[in-house]
């Protein structure tokens, strides 16, 4: 079925990667911050989409136009990307935090992976307290993550589009409360 498309509001001022990257200033490696603020712009725009997106059949005649937000595995979808740039944000500036405090991580550069990360991050079997308030959120972040893996997510149940449709708005503010909490982490 071909849709015409429309954005409601149709109007949306993307930041500038110089204004993310005062924003994540206290990563501490230039070249990670520079990954993050692209990645973190089209974040945003991504968001802007799956928020605005209105549709309608294009030889509709019968409906309101452009009544329709984006749906099932489509609305689905994008709901998985934005978890996906976010897990990778994320990633990338506990990575470079850990790297900075000299956290015991896999000597392969090539294996420090999320899960790999997150394990860096923990002290004597718990969350580090710098990340503990968002812990749960990062392991969440971690397993939906995982589910890139489309072989394996096809037998995960929390990976059906249903499921990540019921579950839209707390993934979204997650997601916003994992990112707001890592700008403020530091350093030194």
């Amino acid at each position: 079925m071909s849709v015409d498309f429309y954005f409601n509001p149709h109007t949306h001022s993307i930041p500038s990667r110089a204004g993310l990257k005062a924003q994540w200033k206290k990563i501490p490696n230039a070249d990670v911050l520079e990954a993050i603020a692209t990645e973190a712009q089209y974040l945003n725009f991504h968001l802007f989409i799956l928020k605005s997106a209105k549709h309608t059949r294009a030889d509709c005649l019968t409906s309101k136009p452009y009544e329709y937000k984006l749906g099932l595995s489509v609305r689905a979808g994008a709901i998985k990307a934005a978890l996906l740039l976010c897990a990778s944000i994320a990633e990338a500036a506990l990575r470079a935090h850990a790297e900075k405090r000299g956290y015991k991580l896999a000597k392969d550069p090539k294996k420090r992976m999320f899960g790999n990360v997150l394990n860096a991050w923990k002290s004597q079997g718990r969350p580090r307290p710098d990340v503990a308030s968002i812990w749960d959120e990062l392991i969440r972040l971690k397993d939906v993550r995982n589910n890139v893996h489309l072989f394996k997510a096809a037998f995960d149940p929390d990976s059906n589009f249903r499921h990540v449709l019921k579950e839209e708005r707390a993934l979204i503010s997650e997601l916003t409360t994992v990112l707001n909490h890592l700008k403020g982490l530091e350093s030194r």
